[in-house]
């Protein structure tokens, strides 16, 4: 079912830089490692397309420039209120994306690259070994996590053949389920991550399947 697009934030780019393959044997072999999963990964401008060059240690790779006779219109995911958030989430479970589980979270601070970070855990055993072999951790505190269903797994792992979900990306993975099915105005999601390369981070850009047809490519 098509909902309107209008109340939900969204991002414009009349250009988009991929780099790895775009043949679908190649293109399926590099899936199986990315943050956006069966998404094509894009970088929105220039600077972050060099960013992910070194992150994601993409060299050797072939470079494209992406564009769409409108441009692109992508779900503006960092912008989107608690309350959006909830409710297409809440969608996603009523199509059975995903269901709530309970899990533990620990906390630490990442000496190598200077930030805070946490790791989410089922199991009590592992969440404890981290939170007493690494002296930077916090306390373990319970939180309500979201494991992945069949349909989720299959959308999100559609193009590698993943037989998993981790538990990080299942949020994203069920976010961009929903806006790829409901909202078709949509042609992907945008995540407006910080410009640091240091610490692994920099924006990008997932397009849905469905767009790809109407891409024009040419090497960049």
């Amino acid at each position: 079912m098509a909902h309107r697009a209008t109340k939900l934030p969204r991002a414009r780019f009349s250009t988009l830089f991929h780099r790895g393959f775009l043949d679908r044997p190649a293109y399926e072999t590099q899936l199986s490692s990315s943050h956006e999963g069966n998404l094509l990964s894009c970088s929105p401008h220039e600077e972050a397309d060099e960013a992910w060059l070194g992150i994601a240690k993409l060299g050797g790779r072939p470079r494209w420039r992406l564009t769409k006779l409108t441009g692109f219109c992508v779900l503006d995911h960092h912008s989107l209120s608690k309350l959006q958030r909830r409710e297409l989430l809440a969608r996603a479970h009523a199509y059975g994306a995903f269901h709530y589980s309970r899990g533990l979270r620990v906390d630490y601070y990442d000496d190598e690259h200077e930030c805070d970070r946490y790791t989410i855990f089922l199991a009590a055993d592992k969440a404890e070994a981290l939170s007493t072999a690494d002296e930077n951790s916090g306390k373990l505190r319970g939180v309500r996590v979201l494991l992945a269903a069949p349909l989720l797994i299959s959308y999100w792992n559609s193009r590698h053949g993943g037989k998993s979900l981790d538990l990080a990306a299942t949020a994203d993975a069920a976010l961009a389920y929903v806006i790829d099915c409901d909202y078709p105005r949509f042609d992907g999601i945008f995540w407006n991550d910080d410009l640091d390369e240091m610490s692994l981070s920099a924006p990008r850009v997932g397009l849905f399947q469905r767009t790809l047809s109407r891409c024009k490519r040419r090497p960049a």
